[in-house]
């Protein structure tokens, strides 16, 4: 595969950042055992007889657990600290929202923190909570992995179990970590190489993708970018790949990128943009006159990474063919479940769970479901997260948890 690298033109850079971590997962842990079934309440006073009430959904009730779930035996709530690496955009908001959302409607008490992805305004908060207000809890998105270590380890060894999201921090030490695996070929971001060489064999025509990165200083980037290749490397004769510059998560500087590459080299016809601001893209192909629908002879094959609104609204306008699945959403209920399970359970939960990644175009995007829900997450309420609907992660061996089985667990 020819691969060539286009140099960044621009001097401003304004940050718009979409975080996101996917290896096949390993077999998921027995499932604990059901609770026993309550006794049946005493039979109601006789009444004439009525149609019964419509039966409610069986799967993804709101509150499943019910409001004082995550009580600890003497009622008081059990805290969790969040620390998000900004509140700027839609993928940390929702992720924040979202898991906020769940933990609070069960009971707990939340205080989250947004260091505006400054790392050494994360590490000093997190060094604040746990000197004066330790928390029992730590659901932890990183700024950076590595400077982030030392602390989820301190927290660990006070015996404040961590959870951690997205950007998997590299200890066993950490009690439970989920993310997208991003260098898998299988179920990261290999999709989208393999998106790209089955667009080239549909259309009979090779694809010269121009390749936009994030950051290449993030591991998370080169994951990326090695789980592309690693599929477009086997069929140089179907894809050839260019490298942009940084874009620094822009959606500004991406249309800069794509405006300057376009035009010095006519022959692009495909571009892949890593993170979630394929806005930029629309915006500098209408400008050059390269913006043509899905299905016109003369269309750029375009293909997101990020599902969030942007995505959602250009592929229905019929401007990107597709988008990664990468959302927050997914991974921050499966950490609130796995918290649910160890912390008010007491019971084991996976060290390392990577989630899969799909797929979404217009054809599916109505359809696709993930643990029940619809995986197109962005016709929900934005800020009404208590309206949002629970992920039922059963088949992973983890329904939704109930008092019943705290009392089971717990005792109590």
């Amino acid at each position: 595969m020819k691969r060539f690298l286009v140099p960044l033109l621009v001097t401003g850079i304004i940050v718009s950042v979409v975080l996101a971590g996917c290896m096949p997962t390993a077999a998921p842990p027995t499932a604990p055992p059901t609770a026993p079934p309550a006794a049946p309440p005493a039979a109601p006073p006789a009444a004439p007889p009525a149609a019964p009430p419509a039966a409610p959904p069986a799967a993804n009730p709101l509150i499943p657990w019910g409001e004082d779930f995550a009580v600890k035996p003497d009622g008081t709530p059990y805290s969790v600290n969040f620390a998000i690496v900004w509140l700027g955009d839609e993928w940390c908001q929702s992720a924040v929202g979202v898991g906020t959302s769940l933990l609070e409607r069960a009971g707990a008490k939340v205080t989250s923190f947004d260091p505006n992805l400054d790392e050494a305004a994360q590490i000093g908060w997190l060094e604040d909570q746990f000197a004066l207000t330790p928390p029992d809890v730590l659901i932890l998105h990183p700024v950076s992995e590595a400077a982030l270590l030392p602390m989820a380890e301190k927290y660990e060894d006070a015996g404040i179990p961590v959870f951690n999201f997205d950007l998997v921090l590299p200890s066993t030490k950490v009690t439970c970590r989920v993310s997208h695996l991003f260098k898998d070929p299988e179920i990261g971001t290999g999709l989208a190489g393999k998106f790209f060489v089955d667009k080239a064999q549909e259309l009979g025509k090779p694809l010269k993708v121009f390749f936009i990165w994030g950051i290449r200083g993030w591991q998370m980037c080169q994951d990326r970018f090695h789980g592309f290749t690693a599929i477009t490397d086997q069929h140089p004769d179907l894809v050839t790949v260019v490298e942009s510059a940084d874009s620094e998560w822009s959606p500004e500087i991406m249309a800069n990128l794509v405006t300057d590459a376009f035009t010095a080299d006519p022959s692009l016809n495909a571009i892949f943009a890593m993170g979630g601001m394929p806005t930029g893209i629309v915006s500098a192909l209408t400008a050059i006159g390269r913006l043509h629908p899905v299905g016109d002879p003369n269309h750029v094959i375009v293909l997101s990474h990020d599902l969030n609104p942007a995505a959602e609204s250009v592929m229905k306008e019929g401007n990107i063919d597709a988008t990664l699945d990468h959302m927050s959403w997914d991974l921050v209920q499966l950490i609130d479940n796995f918290l649910f399970y160890y912390v008010v359970l007491h019971q084991p939960v996976p060290e390392l769970h990577y989630e899969p990644m799909v797929v979404v175009t217009t054809e599916n995007m109505d359809t696709l479901q993930i643990y029940g829900v619809d995986v197109d997450y962005c016709h929900y309420p934005w800020n009404e997260w208590d309206q949002w609907p629970v992920m039922d992660f059963s088949t992973l061996g983890y329904p939704p948890p109930t008092k019943a089985m705290r009392m089971q667990y717990a005792g109590y």
